[in-house]
């Protein structure tokens, strides 16, 4: 008879002679906004368990620890439209233990998303483990389902401070001390803006000074503003926006400049206007007056 996945229950195993699993995948991508899900149809798994075996020889006996590894190819079906990617019940030795799924080969363009530590979650692998029910007739098995979500991958971002100006040999002048808010909305017009992170320029992994960001950030929408600035520079009176697409990434705001000359990594940077000062410009006579003191000169054009 067909099997009938029932979620969120729980039951009793009856008549069953090995324990079965399932393996799951799940998406994390938008809803395949950006037609990037594999086009077979098929995800690799390897699945690995211990068993205990007693071997005799020599007329003793003693527990041996087995490695079990059974390899499954998760094809897409429309046999259940809400969870297509999904296997059938996959049949483990009844002593196996220390199960773990891992996926095999990730798609291009996504990654394994590391399962997150909590209270009720319990890892396995790549995978997060809960427990579910399948009708088999009229016997009722409970059976535990391997879960792996795919995210899609983001893109590689080096955002870095900058003076306005530059160095007397032309170069940039990298500037730490600034302190940037990120939102997922602009915060000056959407009263529902989160705020992400809060980002610094420093030093970064090879010393260069005004390293905002470096590394991969995840396709989405980012708008930054500056809440500190460099000492002796005007805090930047726009937001920048920065949009992180599968294939690209965009940035908007006066005073950001993107250069994309390197395939692998996309550098944004952010300059800051140096801070007005206040100047005094004296005429003074080339002479000093009878007391010993400057003579200073008015009308002078």
């Amino acid at each position: 008879s067909q099997n009938m996945i029932q979620p969120g229950k729980k039951a009793e195993v009856v008549n069953i002679k090995s324990p079965r699993i399932v393996l799951e995948k799940v998406w994390d991508d938008n809803d395949n906004a950006g037609n990037t899900r594999p086009e077979s149809g098929e995800i690799t798994f390897t699945l690995t368990y211990k068993i205990d075996a007693i071997t005799n020889l020599k007329g003793q006996t003693g527990p041996t620890v087995k490695t079990g590894e059974k390899e499954i190819i998760l094809k897409a079906t429309a046999a259940d439209p809400q969870r297509p990617w999904r296997s059938e019940p996959i049949v483990i030795p009844l002593t196996a233990y220390d199960i773990e799924c891992r996926e095999s080969s990730v798609p291009e363009k996504y990654v394994v998303a590391t399962p997150e530590e909590g209270a009720d979650a319990v890892i396995a692998g790549d995978a997060v483990v809960t427990e579910e029910t399948i009708q088999n007739g009229e016997t009722t098995e409970a059976i535990k389902v391997y879960t792996i979500t795919n995210k899609i991958k983001g893109q590689k971002v080096q955002i870095l401070k900058i003076a306005e100006l530059k160095d007397e040999y032309g170069q940039d002048v990298y500037l730490d001390g600034a302190v940037f808010q990120v939102y997922d909305k602009n915060p000056d017009t959407e009263k529902d803006a989160k705020l992400l992170y809060t980002w610094s320029s420093k030093p970064g992994k090879d010393q260069q000074k005004g390293v905002i960001f470096e590394e991969e950030l995840e396709i989405g929408t980012y708008w930054l503003k500056e809440t500190v600035s460099p000492e002796d520079y005007r805090i930047l009176d726009n937001l920048v926006k920065i949009e992180v697409e599968i294939d690209e990434v965009t940035v908007e705001g006066n005073g950001i400049t993107i250069d994309k000359t390197n395939p692998e990594i996309s550098i944004i940077k952010i300059a800051d206007k140096l801070n007005a000062q206040q100047v005094l410009i004296l005429k003074k006579a080339s002479e000093i007056g009878e007391d010993g003191k400057a003579v200073y000169l008015e009308n002078a054009v």
